[in-house]
Order: structure tokens, then sequence, then C-alpha cells
């Protein structure tokens, strides 16, 4: 438990973990300058898993609500996919918390004095990926801000443009290095990069950029 006068003094001002909300895994995260990055928390497929089945549950009970002609049955289906909607609320919520907590580790293994995130206002409007749209991302930037500056480590909001397809060794900027069928994946297309088509974790490319990005 942190104790409200504790003075947190081993935070590096210039040391910057640079967080990405991603496809594969719901955050990536890229410690700047460091030859030895942390390992990543691979819980993504587990959530896409958990979450196809709430959505199927949730399809279930609407259908059957649909279909029913009413009274004690059709309150209690109502009921049901109430509870259901809270049940997921809760579940999103302490997947959440996970992940803050091991961002946060993170930030305090390394001695880090700024958190970078990109800010993805109107996300949910302009973004055609299904993960961010979907998925309380707004919730989770909330709690890594919150758990920060409690330990006073600061917080900076880069642009999120062309974080995702920018190649980290050529800085050309090109949707085509994200791959359509899997989104997971980046190649860089230009063939006078040194790393021309040589696959990557795109969710690592996109934490890399947002490091050479300025934040506010």
């Amino acid at each position: 438990m942190i104790k409200k006068n504790t003075v947190f003094n081993k935070h590096n001002p210039k040391s910057i973990e640079n967080v990405d909300i991603g496809i594969n895994r719901p955050v990536t995260y890229y410690i700047d300058g460091e030859k030895h990055q942390p390992q990543q928390m691979n819980i993504g497929l587990k959530i896409q898993h958990d979450r196809m089945k709430f959505y199927k549950h949730r399809k279930s009970l609407q259908e059957s609500i649909k279909y029913s002609k009413g009274g004690h049955g059709r309150n209690r289906k109502t009921q049901s996919l109430n509870d259901l909607r809270e049940k997921e609320s809760n579940w999103s919520k302490t997947i959440n918390h996970t992940i803050t907590r091991e961002v946060i580790r993170i930030a305090q293994q390394y001695n880090i004095g700024t958190i970078k995130m990109e800010d993805l206002t109107g996300i949910t409007t302009n973004s055609k990926d299904y993960f961010l749209k979907s998925w309380a991302y707004f919730q989770l930037q909330t709690y890594i801000e919150y758990k920060a500056k409690e330990l006073g480590i600061n917080i900076l909001w880069v642009d999120p443009k062309d974080t995702s397809n920018t190649c980290p060794t050529c800085k050309v900027s090109n949707p085509l290095n994200r791959n359509d069928k899997d989104k997971t994946k980046f190649r860089c297309i230009n063939f006078e990069c040194n790393d021309f088509d040589k696959e990557k974790d795109a969710d690592i490319v996109g934490a890399y950029n947002i490091c050479y990005k300025d934040g506010q």
C-alpha cells in the first residue's frame, strides 16, 4: 500500500516507457535507450477468447428475448442479459487493472520518469480497428495515468498518426507496411531500407515509434 507522504526520488526524468495500445496484445512497451527490453505481457489471445464467449452468450440471450412473447420468462431473460453485461464490465475492469499493474511494475523496475501513450481521443469513430473500437482502452489509459501520477511518474500524450505504419529503420510511413490479413505483422516495403521485407512485431514497432514523437 502506498503511503500518501512517500517521496519517490528514484525516477529518472529522462527515462521513458513508451506504451502502445496494440492488436495482438493490449499494451506493448518499449524503454527508450534500453538495451535489454522487458518481456511483453502476452494475454491478448486469452482476452479475445473470453470476449468471444461473452459475445456468443450475449447474442444468444438477445435472440431468445427477441422471440419471447413476454411475461416472467422474458423478464428473466432480460435480467440475465443485464447480469451478463455487468459481469463482462467487471471482467474488463479486472483485466485493465492487471495490465496497469504490469505497466507500472515495468516503470518502477526501470526507474521510469515518464510514460508516453498515444492520445486515442476519437478512435471509436475514426478507427477501422475492431480491437481499439471495442475494448475499454480509455479506461485502461485512465488507470495507467492515475497509477503513474500517484507514483510521481509523468504522463505525456502523443499524436498516434503513423506510429503503426512507420518503419523504425528508414522512417518511411506507408499503410502497406502493415499486413491487411494479419495486423500483428510489420514488413517495410521500401526496397531501399536495410530492413526491407523483414518481418517485425507490429505492436513493438508502434511502441518504438512513440518514443520519437513529442508529447504534451
